[in-house]
């Protein structure tokens, strides 16, 4: 038996047990709390429980189980009287906690998360960078989310206008039909041809991206956030920038906006789309001219 002190300066013993009684499944050691802050009646307190261990550990035989061990030991703890309130825990149970009790529920609980977002331009909202549709007459309204592991439900004024199954997909959309837009409701607000006439007036780089985005999707109004942010970058970085950028990520087959908006974070535009196969032009005695080869 060791005495320890714990953060608190409450004193404990450590039991360490016997290899027989480890290979029956009980754990290597366990302690006992003192209920106690001073060192000289730790002593008193630990001759007693050392006898009360005693007793138990010899009852042990092959044919105890360690949880039934445990259990036993906690029925006879909550059956015995505690001097200073002159009941027993199990009769406090009974008398004070139980009738206050509730039934439990039918289903587990399940976390649920809640989020208030506004729907973008192609009637997605975004929640952990993936993408959930909802009515297209609710773009630019505000909306509550409520997502759990299982079922993501969107709400507008109270009212469950959609619901998804949950996925974990990086930039994924889960769209339903019903949601999307008839031709003439969604060309009212912003058709590919003017997204590709915005990108045309910074230059034919952005353009060709635009228009990589927009055939890269099955419906091209699911294109149009990311197009949005693509053009967006004019005005943070410049129109010369951005061009540059982009006829980088068109001759490197990556028209994406976070490979353009990398390169653009980073200064690294140009790098890619110049010219590095030209020789440059050396004079030195040590450079042997086209002379000296046949």
């Amino acid at each position: 038996m060791y005495l320890f002190r714990a953060t608190n300066c409450t004193y404990y013993t450590r039991i360490c047990l016997s290899k027989s009684l480890r290979d029956l499944g009980f754990p290597f050691d366990f302690k006992v709390s003192l209920l106690t802050k001073v060192r000289s009646v730790t002593v008193t307190r630990n001759f007693s429980i050392a006898q009360a261990n005693k007793i138990l550990l010899d009852s042990v035989t092959i044919e105890t189980d360690f949880e039934d061990f445990i259990r036993n030991l906690m029925h006879d703890l909550n059956q015995r009287e505690m001097r200073q309130i002159g009941a027993s825990r199990q009769a406090l149970f009974e008398m004070l906690d139980k009738p206050a009790l509730k039934p439990l529920p039918l289903q587990p609980y399940l976390y649920t998360e809640t989020k208030r977002a506004k729907v973008g331009p192609d009637y997605h909202i975004q929640y952990k960078k993936h993408y959930y549709s909802v009515p297209h007459q609710l773009v630019g309204e505000h909306i509550e989310l409520e997502a759990s592991s299982k079922l993501v439900k969107i709400y507008h004024q109270g009212n469950l206008v959609a619901q998804h199954p949950s996925s974990e997909k990086e930039h994924g959309q889960s769209t339903i039909d019903m949601h999307m837009p008839s031709n003439h409701q969604y060309q009212k607000w912003s058709p590919p041809q003017r997204l590709l006439s915005w990108a045309k007036n910074i230059g034919p780089a952005p353009r060709e991206v635009v228009n990589a985005q927009l055939q890269s999707k099955a419906h091209p109004e699911q294109a149009y956030r990311s197009c949005l942010g693509l053009l967006s970058l004019s005005r943070q970085h410049g129109d010369n920038r951005l061009e540059q950028a982009c006829k980088d990520a068109v001759l490197v087959d990556k028209p994406y906006l976070k490979f353009i908006k990398n390169l653009l974070s980073n200064h690294r535009e140009g790098r890619l789309s110049s010219d590095s196969t030209s020789t440059p032009n050396i004079e030195h005695s040590n450079v042997r001219g086209p002379s000296s080869y046949h």
